[in-house]
């Protein structure tokens, strides 16, 4: 008899059920044979496919490893009188965490540590099949023994490197052969499934009490210590559980308590705390996976995103991707996600966004004859106010992420909701569930926990482990058939997301709409963490548009080097590799490979201009920018002056020999000839300097004792800039910046307000002083190990300050920012995005806005009055603290997990104050950050260029100009 007043003790049976689950694991699998003709092969090399030669004989006890290694394992398996026609699985037991499992020389799945989930023994069990007798088997494995990751926390392994280094060395216990016993099996999903539902299903349903009761009938005729229980006993007790926990799936679900979509997924980092090459054998173990389940579970459907993915196993594993195709063309193989690789999307330029899904899209259509329309991804660190555009100009128009629920102080509000970006652009949007299970608890949890139910009933769960693969698991398969079969569950359909979606777009009309961007409140410190990966990806972007713009000019079209090359840039735009989140072989990787293609960009652009000019000693200055423009030109180791316009000649902070020259007017897509003379042309200098004032055409700037700008008055409005409580401008603030959990990844506020100006002014010189410009060198000693070094550059004919830095930095756990609090009344600052700009609030009213202590900004911040404003602009740098217009851009912080390296070295960057006396516009902020990073393009000999375009409106940028991707020797042209 059940009683109220025994209930918690009878919550003891259930916790006992659950313990003598783990137990039962222990006899799904019965040990029927071994591999014959063991052999091994140790190995770092990556092979694709078994290896044909170096193996030696293979015994039980064998020691193998290191750090990198791979062990490979092969032999055979024939099947005896006795085994025929039944169903036989493998357990391998090399020690290690990851292999992939060839079953006759093809690819069909893996065994580690994240599918160990009651299955027996320590390792997943992988089919065989069913074979008559005589018939023989080769198996293969390929082993990895792994290598040493510091960890992600501040703390984590905190002695590193004075520490003990991990052997990576394990012992080989054999491969064995294995039936299953199928009523053991069955019984312990049936149990794991009815003790959730007793636990985890809201107490408003009768289902929790059917299942209390059906445990604790459970619990009079299982046998719970089997050990010590004779086999007939422990064999009648599974045959009574059975009878009584079967029936119990045999039922329905109902849509009245809402819907979950159900599919396969396995989030993939292409890089994180491995690097990328390993990434291809997880690819490979967790997609052959994926389809080897496909065999057993028919009703089985699986999404995989990144097309670089899939692009490497069409090139590495062809078998593999030869069954993908089979999967796809059946519709339950998903290769939806639209882009090349799951980018990350701060940092990313608005252009490369546009070519993640030009060739995620390409690849997939031409290999699948599949259009992708999800964007998947789930797992970046912001998400900008512009993405709706570029995913509609894709043929994408589903949006999926999980990341949001991430944040650390507001709850979004909703789960599914129309999103409507800055344009007016709108993708239907939904948050699902991933890394979970498909089972009685996250269903009904991720079902429940849909805020606005009078909008929609719909949720999606991706289930299966990821980030580093495995995916979907055997156990999840089977909890989802029982949670399917089980009356009083929500409604349960395994489905692509795809058609999840466009389910959900029928109750589109009902959802909420939000028009704003997706700020994710953690992980701000992505914006800044690994300075020169920034640094070479801006450098990048910009390297291709160049080479493009030239390319046509030339007549020429993209050839396959170059499309290779885009490939790469793409992939190393992934959101853990771009945020500088990944260990330090990946970076070792990224830098040689970011270093290759800058050099081959620049090589090629090199020769498209051979081939517009003319020999002469005099230079051209091309302007790829779309608007005209007059700011300084810069020649790098020009012999002689400017022969019609004031140039002046300087060593810059990198020892480059400079030569300055100004009042050249450059049409939009034109050019200009530089002649030149022996002679320089002396007109003087604008400017006068005597060690603490500087006059310049613009402005009046007093320097304080520490270096800084004591006061800049704005002669055009006699303006004093610098707020009168704020700190001086261009102050260097610094100080110790250790997270709380994720190193590299998060900047917390109490770290930003209690950094202090930097003290260390060392001393400042006149670096050259003319008609063009007038450059101040200073230099600080930061603290901590870390000296700065500034070129202060003011101009004869803009208002622009730039500041050239290099900071040589050595300071592990601390954060370097420049400070300028303006005084400017905006309750708003803009910070560009990709394609245009947001609005974000400079006060601090409620916790929405205090959240956004740290934000994304890509060339430029602006904090305006109606005619009146100052811009920060930059050439890399990315995060910014905008609060009560005190701007505060982030230069550098150096975390050291897992990258340990702290982001030592010297690193350059430039960033520019900007006064305008007009109202914010194209002309005032937007068109000078353009031409701060994308300087005219100078070469020796003489062309004149006619303009590809005239822009007549002065808001509209032309981004790009590139061939045509289909080779016809069209121009394709991007503007906004």
């Amino acid at each position: 008899m059940v009683c109220l007043y025994h209930e918690k003790l009878n919550g003891r049976i259930y916790e006992k059920i659950e313990n003598a689950l783990h137990i039962y694991e222990k006899y799904v699998y019965t040990k029927v044979g071994e591999l014959e003709n063991a052999e091994a092969l140790q190995t770092k090399e990556h092979f694709r496919s078994v290896p044909a030669e170096g193996w030696e004989p293979l015994a039980p006890g064998y020691s193998w490893g290191g750090e990198w290694v791979n062990l490979w394992v092969r032999g055979s398996y024939t099947v005896p009188e006795e085994l025929a026609g039944k169903k036989l699985y493998v357990l391998s037991h090399p020690g290690c965490g990851e292999q992939l499992y060839f079953l006759n020389g093809v690819p069909k799945g893996l065994f580690n540590t994240k599918n160990r989930d009651y299955i027996g023994g320590d390792h997943a069990s992988q089919l065989v099949g069913v074979y008559p007798a005589g018939e023989t088997v080769s198996l293969a494995f390929e082993c990895y023994a792994g290598h040493f990751i510091v960890g992600c926390a501040p703390y984590d392994n905190y002695d590193y490197p004075d520490m003990p280094a991990p052997s990576f060395t394990y012992t080989y216990e054999g491969v064995d052969i294995c039936t299953r016993d199928e009523e053991i099996f069955t019984l312990i999903f049936d149990l794991r499934e009815l003790c959730s539902a007793a636990k985890d299903i809201p107490e408003h349903s009768f289902l929790p009490a059917r299942a209390r009761k059906a445990l604790q009938k459970v619990s009079e005729v299982l046998v719970f210590y089997p050990k010590h229980a004779s086999d007939e006993a422990f064999r009648r007790g599974v045959k009574a559980a059975l009878a009584i926990t079967r029936p119990f799936f045999s039922g329905g679900n109902s849509r009245i308590f809402g819907k979950a979509g159900i599919v396969g997924h396995s989030h993939m980092d292409t890089a994180w705390l491995w690097p990328v090459a390993e990434t291809v054998r997880k690819c490979a173990r967790t997609y052959a996976n994926a389809l080897y389940l496909m065999e057993q579970y028919p009703d089985y459907k699986f999404i995989q995103s990144s097309a670089l993915h899939s692009e490497w196993m069409k090139d590495y594993y062809p078998d593999i991707f030869a069954e993908m195709k089979k999967r796809v063309a059946e519709g339950r193989y998903e290769p939806n996600g639209g882009v090349y690789v799951e980018c990350d999307c701060n940092i990313t330029s608005g252009e490369l966004m546009i070519r993640q899904f030009l060739k995620g899209q390409q690849f997939t259509r031409e290999n699948f004859g599949y259009t992708a329309d999800s964007f998947w991804l789930p797992d970046t660190f912001g998400y900008n106010g512009n993405i709706p555009q570029i995913m509609r100009g894709s043929e994408v128009k589903y949006f999926y992420t999980t990341k949001i629920s991430w944040n650390e102080q507001n709850k979004f509000p909703f789960e599914s909701f129309t999103w409507r970006g800055i344009d007016g652009s709108e993708v239907l949007t939904h948050f699902n569930r991933t890394h979970c299970w498909p089972d009685v608890d996250d269903i009904t949890g991720a079902v429940g926990e849909i805020s606005m139910k009078d909008t929609t009933d719909l949720r999606l769960v991706a289930f299966g482990y990821g980030d580093g693969g495995g995916g979907p698991t055997p156990g999840m398969i089977e909890s989802s058939h029982r949670a399917m079969a089980l009356a009083g569950m929500p409604e349960i359909e395994p489905m692509t997301v795809s058609a999840f979606m466009k389910e959900l777009e029928t109750q589109q009309a009902d959802l909420p709409v939000y028009s704003d961007e997706l700020y994710l409140e953690l992980h701000r410190g992505t914006l800044t963490q690994m300075h020169d990966v920034k640094r070479k990806n801006r450098k990048a972007e910009f390297a291709l548009r160049e080479m493009e713009y030239f390319h046509v000019l030339a007549g020429k079209k993209i050839t396959d080097a170059q499309n290779k090359r885009l490939k790469t840039l793409l992939k190393n735009q992934f959101h853990d590799i771009l945020p500088g989140t990944c260990i330090t072989p990946v970076y070792e990787e990224y830098n040689r490979e970011m270093d290759a293609l800058l050099a081959e960009y620049a090589a090629d652009t090199a020769e498209d201009i051979a081939s517009l000019v003319s020999a002469s000693e005099n230079y051209t200055a091309f302007n790829t920018l779309s608007f005209d423009r007059s700011d300084a030109v810069v020649i790098e180791n020009a012999e002689g002056y400017a022969a019609d316009y004031p140039s002046q000649k300087y060593t810059d902070l990198l020892g480059r020999k400079m030569l300055a020259v100004g009042g050249v007017k450059l049409p939009g897509f034109g050019s200009g000839i530089i002649e030149m003379t022996d002679k320089r042309q002396d007109a003087g200098s604008p400017f006068s300097y005597d060690g603490t004032t500087l006059e310049t055409p613009f402005a009046r700037i007093v320097f304080d004792a520490d270096g800084y700008i004591g006061s800049c008055i704005d002669k055009r409005t006699k303006r004093e800039l610098r707020k009168e409580s704020g700190a001086p401008l261009n102050v260097l603030l610094f100080g110790e910046d250790v997270p709380l959990a994720w190193d590299n990844w998060d900047l917390e506020k109490s770290i930003v307000d209690n950094l202090k100006p930097v003290k260390g002014f060392k001393g400042r010189e006149v670096v050259t002083d003319g008609a063009v410009e007038l450059r101040l060198r200073s230099s600080w000693d930061v603290g901590d190990g870390t000296t700065l070094s500034q070129d202060m550059v003011v101009y004869a004919d803009s208002p622009r300050i730039d500041f050239h830095t290099l900071v040589d930095w050595n300071s592990p756990h601390r954060l370097l920012k420049a400070g300028f609090d303006l005084d400017i009344s905006a309750s708003f600052a803009r910070n560009e995005i990709q394609y245009g700009h947001v609005k974000r609030p400079t006060t601090q009213n409620n916790s929405l806005e205090i959240a956004k202590f740290e934000v994304c900004n890509y060339k430029w911040t602006d904090v305006s009055e109606s005619d009146f404003g100052a811009a920060i602009l930059n050439d890399c740098k990315y995060g910014v603290t905008v609060t009560d217009c005190n701007l505060r851009l982030s230069l550098h912080r150096g975390g050291t997990h897992p990258d340990v390296t702290g982001d030592r070295g010297v690193h350059e960057m430039t960033y520019s104050l900007l006064v305008h006396h007009e109202a914010f516009g194209a002309k005032s902020v937007i068109r000078p950050a353009y031409e701060l990073n994308v300087p005219a393009v100078v070469a020796k000999g003489e062309a004149q260029i006619e303009p590809l375009a005239y822009v007549s409106a002065k808001n509209i940028i032309v981004e790009s100009v590139k061939p045509a991707e289909d080779g016809s020797g069209k121009r394709v042209m991007r503007l906004y």
